[in-house]
């Protein structure tokens, strides 16, 4: 057991405050390997918080230990993607190798699936789609893929709009020249010359919507913050816990100054005081590139003196990508969402009128800024205009990052970009577990904000993953729902009971279970969409009310998941150091060879 000098030595530096609350865990779980009592105590002392709301704090967070790891602990992903792709074969494997098995609902690296973690270090047992592609590549490499014998573009890449990826795979992320040399910042120059009012005009000229699912228009939201009285703060969410999403990792990881240099534009246009990135406790590789750019920027000279620009990192949970759980979490509060009104743009992080935008919608920033209203309108459709994008995953061939014009039809992700065998797709999962199952009958549905069909599936964040044959509907829905019951934070009775009750339900539907199971399940939704706080309790039912529509359960609907070759042997050859919840640069190679841009 550790004594009290060991754990004050963990904790020196940290502020004396209680928005330290977090930061400080972090501390004593690197120090450590996991969050013992006497460190929560130590902890509590240091921040002159009572010990137990700092334990109250932290049973809040399910990325924190509260006893040390098994010696011979496996991790095994058992999102959607990693059990189409044979994440069932390797927990058996390792449970037959005597390891201490840990299932996670998502390693956010749907495109390497199945992932699994040993020793702290993480591997993706199936490069399918990726084999043609060199493990490192050069800038003229990019050329040889956009580019067939004939001089065309393939398919896959044609069907893209590549304006926020653009760079990605092309310069160096870690270097501000690189940056520069592709117009980072001009954007940023162009804003510091305007007033901050007519930034805002301009954004809201353009119509860009919020990236971060709820499509809320970005101008209005800064607006509100504007008019409300008090200093305005910015957070960046760059939580992103909703499993099969992992565009804003991308994002951050390959062109993190984009990212910095669309939140320092939005801070000009609010006339913001104090900026928080949020990024995601196993996000490393991401928060290491978003500190490094922020580092380059303020030496440039592009972060003013007056502005306070901190990183944080959260440490898991679905609802922590929740606007208020953010705020909650920054201040040292359990994470639990707040009730609304009033809304985080009116009195957020300590009352202050907060702007919450996520990395995507502050990396099209610089892009208005640079070439104006009309040109980010001239893709898209006018209600949704820009590019949108989607993390595929799944039963597809090219599984990846994909950046599309917002209009486009899912037939042509799955299919045309992604590489799923026309006729293969038995539904197509959109907006993770808040989202739906759409059936491959509605393929032609576009790619648009809000709701996609009337059973319940969603745009969302932009996750987007096809489910063959070997995953039956019925137990994609028990899927999707026990994440749900797993994931609510205990707050609202109905989310809290009824998530769970739904999951049993379902459970007992695929043993051919069915008396008055759909009338029971048609209630529970309607009542923990209406009682519950949050948007994960609101749209929790998704996932069921789209089953019930597209695909009336019937009993022993269940089907084995196929497993590729390989298993945990496979999985140690391809393994990577750094243990970087979506790996590094070098892991995606195949959806960053960027467009033209135009």
């Amino acid at each position: 057991m550790a004594d009290r000098a060991f754990y004050e030595a963990a904790l020196r530096g940290l502020p004396r405050e209680r928005t330290a609350l977090l930061p400080g865990l972090h501390r004593l779980q690197h120090a450590e390997g996991f969050v013992s009592v006497d460190g929560m105590r130590a902890l509590a002392d240091h921040i002159r918080v009572p010990a137990v709301e700092v334990h109250a704090a932290a049973s809040t967070y399910n990325e924190l230990r509260f006893a040390p790891a098994p010696a011979n602990l496996v991790r095994v992903c058992t999102g959607l993607a990693c059990r189409l792709k044979g994440a069932e074969q390797l927990l058996a494997e390792a449970r037959a190798q005597g390891a201490s098995v840990e299932e996670v609902p998502c390693f956010f690296a749907c495109g390497l699936a199945p992932v699994a973690e040993r020793h702290g270090a993480r591997a993706g047992g199936s490069a399918t789609g990726t084999a043609s592609v060199p493990a490192s590549c050069d800038g003229a490499c990019w050329e040889q893929l956009d580019r067939g014998a004939d001089g065309s573009r393939p398919a896959w890449l044609a069907a893209q709009e590549r304006r926020i990826t653009a760079r990605l795979g092309l310069i160096d992320p870690t270097s501000l020249a690189d940056y520069r040399a592709t117009g980072g910042y001009e954007g940023l120059q162009k804003a510091l010359a305007m007033a901050p009012g007519a930034v805002v005009d301009l954004v809201e000229a353009s119509g860009l919507l919020g990236r971060g699912g709820a499509y809320f228009p970005t101008a209005r939201k800064w607006r509100t913050a504007i008019e409300a009285p008090g200093e305005v703060y910015i957070v960046v969410n760059l939580e992103e816990g909703e499993p099969g999403v992992f565009k804003d990792r991308h994002l951050c990881e390959g062109d993190p100054h984009a990212v910095v240099e669309g939140t320092l534009i939005a801070a000009h246009a609010v006339q913001a005081v104090a900026v928080y990135f949020y990024i995601n406790g196993e996000a490393d590789l991401s928060a290491e590139r978003i500190e490094l750019a922020i580092d380059q920027a303020r030496g440039a000279g592009y972060v003013p003196d007056r502005l306070h620009v901190e990183v944080r990192r959260g440490a898991g949970g679905y609802v922590c990508g929740e606007e208020s759980v953010i705020l909650n979490s920054i201040e040292g509060q359990r994470a639990v969402p707040r009730p609304r009104p009033p809304l985080p743009a009116e009195a957020g992080l300590w009352g202050h009128p907060t702007v919450i935008n996520n990395g995507e919608t502050l990396a099209s920033l610089p892009l208005i800024l640079r070439r104006g209203a009309e040109w980010f309108r001239s893709v898209g459709t006018p209600q949704a205009p820009g590019t949108k994008l989607l993390c595929v995953a799944g039963a597809v061939a090219r599984p990846g990052l994909v950046e599309v014009q917002f209009g486009t039809s899912l037939r042509t992700v799955v299919e045309e970009i992604a590489g799923a065998p026309p006729g293969s797709t038995v539904a197509v999962v959109c907006g993770g577990p808040s989202g739906g199952l759409i059936p491959a009958a509605l393929l032609d549905l576009l790619v648009l904000p809000g709701a996609l069909d009337p059973g319940g599936a969603i745009l969302g964040a932009g996750g987007v993953t096809v489910i063959d044959g070997s995953l039956s509907p019925l137990e994609v829905a028990r899927h999707l729902t026990a994440y749900n019951a797993a994931e609510s934070c205990g707050k609202c009775t109905p989310c809290r009971e009824g998530t769970a009750r739904v999951e049993g339900l379902l459970r007992g539907l695929l043993a051919g279970e069915q008396d008055g199971a759909i009338e029971k399940l048609e209630e529970l939704n309607e009542t923990i969409r209406l009682a519950s706080l949050c948007g994960l309790g609101q749209a929790a039912p998704n996932p069921v009310t789209s089953l019930l529509l597209h695909f009336p359960p019937a009993a022993g609907a269940q089907h084995a998941a196929t497993a590729p070759a390989g298993g945990l042997t496979g999985l140690a050859r391809a393994e990577h150091p750094g243990g970087s919840a979506t790996g590094n640069a070098a892991e995606d190679r195949s959806w960053r060879e960027p467009g033209d841009g135009r």
